[in-house]
């Protein structure tokens, strides 16, 4: 399977933000309540949280895990975690395209360079 991964740095950046998202959210709940604000406003304080966390989890994951969850399927670099749990899914032998592991191209099956980044495949 080819995959696409984020970059390690940007990953622990999303986390960061995924916290600074919870403490946000904790903040505009609280408010909401202290200041007897509708149903919807603590609604949507909760959800932000929710959202925050998913996003920390995630984003701590990806800086830190050796299989990183993939963002695009194009390079071969490292297996997708949820190939191993939903079964290996190959194309047929010879029907598999071809892409650039530096731009994303798609490149002839013999070719040692692309041809628009110019980098060695």
């Amino acid at each position: 399977m080819k995959s696409v991964k984020p970059s390690r740095g940007s990953s622990l950046e999303h986390g960061i933000a995924g916290l600074v998202a919870v403490v946000v959210g904790i903040v505009w709940l609280s408010h909401a309540v202290k200041r007897d604000a509708p149903t919807s406003m603590l609604l949507f304080g909760g959800l932000f949280i929710l959202i925050g966390v998913l996003n920390a989890f995630l984003g701590f994951y990806n800086a830190k895990a050796s299989n990183r969850l993939s963002s695009y399927d194009i390079v071969e670099d490292e297996p997708d975690i949820f190939e191993k749990k939903l079964g290996n899914h190959t194309t047929k032998e010879g029907s598999e395209k071809q892409y650039c592991p530096y731009c994303g191209t798609k490149v002839d099956e013999n070719a040692q360079f692309c041809s628009k980044c110019g980098k060695q495949l």
